[in-house]
């Protein structure tokens, strides 16, 4: 049986079914906007429909890691901008542009060349990994390929974060903040996919391995880094230019240390490799199209402080949803302390805009921890009456 097979078709299931979630939880918060009388969102069973399908798809891509190595799994969380984008034109009667249908085209074509190296590049045996995944997991962290990229994505980081801290130029900026993302989310996949091993293949044993809640504390820990600084990005940065750059970078890291860990690339012809190389460069293309296509979004100053932290995290399948009349519902809502005073929003223009943001979930690039979006959401709603009743009293 080809493993890296089922861990493929769970992981393009896991994000069709994310990417309709996204959209159902938009449709009822639309729909909420519509009605005067302005009840809560969770009081709307569509929105938890969409809750409910979005644990259902992040399942799936939990438990993709655990039958196909990482650096395939990661390429194919495009598979939620795809579906988005012909999932919106139906559901919010969009017009669809030549050019979203053909970034569309071009990335189904390089995931294909992903999958297919992938997929041949595996034997009909059960791998190594998931026969004995706490053996697998302790060899990998002893191995001096793995110290080697821990210490250089130590060093990076450090350096990184320095730079983060300091004035400067934007397109600098743009980079500091998703070498971080990149870093951290690398790491984060990393974590993923040891812990959905152990679960997947040895349930009971990991409850009482140490090791799971290791890996589970790193996963968590890399995650709200990668939220905090894809945020600042977001904030500094039209989405149009962070989503591509923040996937091929993302992409390119989960890569690299999957690779010098898990050695995915082991046994692979040359062949397989430029397969797998090509399909992920021609993918890079296809969601630069997508994003182009999308509207962007003001850009706000170019180093907003710590305090503006965020627990959402925009990933593509939020941020490449662009219908127009509703792309502010996905779009992270500027924090008013940041903003420039002259592309500041009238203020009842912009309290709307915090309360269309209530759709909003906990995500991230690997995985998104979707049950979580229920208390992110019940702060961010409380944040957003705050600032309502303060525009109110102001003369």
């Amino acid at each position: 049986m080809n493993y890296a097979l089922i861990g493929i078709t769970t992981a393009i299931c896991g994000n069709i079914i994310i990417s309709v979630a996204l959209n159902l939880q938009r449709y009822a918060h639309i729909r909420l906007e519509a009605d005067v009388s302005s009840p809560h969102y969770t009081s709307s069973k569509v929105w938890w429909c969409g809750l409910a399908l979005m644990t259902i798809g992040e399942a799936g891509n939990f438990l993709a890691y655990a039958f196909a190595p990482a650096s395939v799994v990661s390429p194919l969380g495009v598979f939620a901008i795809v579906a988005n984008c012909l999932i919106a034109p139906i559901v919010f009667k969009e017009r669809v542009k030549w050019s979203n249908m053909m970034g569309v085209a071009v990335t189904v074509v390089g995931i294909l060349f992903v999958v297919l190296s992938a997929t041949s590049a595996q034997s009909d045996t059960r791998p190594v990994e998931p026969r004995d995944p706490h053996a697998m997991i302790m060899a990998a962290l002893q191995q001096k390929s793995f110290l080697v990229y821990i210490v250089f994505v130590f060093v990076s980081a450090t350096l990184l974060l320095h730079f983060s801290r300091q004035q400067l130029r934007q397109q600098t900026a743009l980079f500091v903040y998703l070498g971080l993302v990149a870093l951290f989310g690398a790491l984060t996949a990393l974590s993923t996919k040891a812990v959905s091993s152990l679960l997947s293949f040895a349930f009971l044993r990991a409850l009482y391995d140490p090791l799971t809640y290791a890996c589970a504390f790193v996963l968590a820990a890399t995650a709200v880094f990668q939220i905090n600084f894809l945020n600042r990005a977001l904030q500094t940065f039209p989405s149009t230019v962070v989503i591509p750059t923040h996937f091929v970078l993302f992409t390119l890291s989960v890569i690299v240390g999957s690779a010098m860990t898990y050695h995915d690339f082991d046994g692979m012809t040359l062949g397989q490799i430029t397969c797998f190389v090509g399909g992920c460069i021609i993918t890079f293309g296809g969601v630069t199209v997508i994003a182009r296509t999308a509207p962007g979004r003001p850009r706000l100053q170019q180093n907003p402080s710590y305090s503006s932290f965020s627990t959402r995290s925009p990933t593509p399948t939020e941020s490449l949803a662009i219908p127009s009349e509703v792309s502010g519902l996905l779009e992270v809502p500027p924090d008013p302390t940041h903003q420039l005073a002259s592309s500041a929003p009238a203020p009842h223009h912009h309290h709307h805009a915090l309360r269309r943001t209530r759709s909003a979930h906990l995500a991230f690039d690997p995985i998104a921890l979707g049950g979580i979006s229920f208390f992110v959401d019940s702060a961010r709603e409380w944040r957003s009456q705050s600032l309502g009743r303060g525009e109110r009293e102001e003369p």
